[in-house]
């Protein structure tokens, strides 16, 4: 009975213990955060020696601090545990999924079908015009941060990266290799 209840949570939280693989095939928001550093520490416990995780992605994006601690996390478990996260893009990878799929620390694949977007952030807020400008120059200076990793992961230069979230560019497969967005087709 141990069993069907560990083969159950893993099919309910979209883990697969045995191939080290994360299915993230929602939006990114802080529960899938969760259930992501919840899957680490199972693996850990039963693969002491793991140097890779999988994750595959079909999200339509999502919350931007959750995308930003994702992004901490694997540059945490890269640096502190020597972990590397493999992501592949199943079908889309749009927004915050499309900067999870470019910044992860292991090997970046797409399937030939993925289409991937890049845009700029968007957030809902209400207040005062001052607290409105004051949460603008925030949400640009971070856009600015992701924008600068971008560039240093894939070769591009800040301005190819503020140009295309600017526009929001859409990307198949072949135009994600060519750009170091990813490193291989699938």
């Amino acid at each position: 009975m141990k069993k069907f209840e560990e083969l159950k949570f893993q099919f309910e939280n979209g883990l697969n213990l045995e191939t080290s693989t994360y299915y993230l095939m929602d939006d990114i928001e802080d529960y899938t955060i969760q259930n992501f550093l919840t899957f680490v520490e199972m693996l850990a416990i039963k693969k002491p020696d793991i140097k890779e995780v999988n994750l595959f992605l079909n999200s339509a994006g999502g919350s931007v601090p959750a995308m930003v601690c994702f992004l901490d996390i694997a540059e945490y478990l890269k640096k502190e545990k020597n972990i590397l996260i493999n992501s592949y893009a199943f079908g889309t990878a749009h927004s915050a999924a499309a900067i999870i799929l470019a910044m992860s620390t292991g090997t970046r694949y797409a399937s030939k079908n993925s289409m991937i977007m890049f845009h700029e952030i968007s957030f809902f807020t209400a207040g005062s015009t001052t607290k409105l400008k004051r949460e603008t120059e925030a949400i640009e200076k971070l856009q600015g941060r992701i924008i600068k990793q971008l560039s240093e992961k894939t070769g591009q230069t800040f301005d190819f990266w503020k140009d295309a979230f600017r526009d929001e560019t859409w990307l198949f497969s072949e135009e994600a290799i060519e750009l170091n967005v990813i490193d291989k087709i699938i």
